[in-house]
């Protein structure tokens, strides 16, 4: 899922993902990068569980 993509609108069908209700609050309450206190480098992500 991508906030901005650029070869459809946000809502759009090919855009969306179905997921579990678990997983849908898991995705809404994950911290955005920027609000990190800390900065996270890509090999940090690989890491991390996603």
């Amino acid at each position: 899922m991508e906030r901005d993509p650029t070869d459809c609108g946000e809502h759009d069908m090919e855009n969306l993902s179905l997921l579990c209700r678990n997983c849908h609050v898991w995705h809404h309450n994950q911290t955005d990068t920027a609000e990190a206190p800390v900065e996270i480098t890509e090999e940090d992500k690989t890491k991390l569980l996603p």
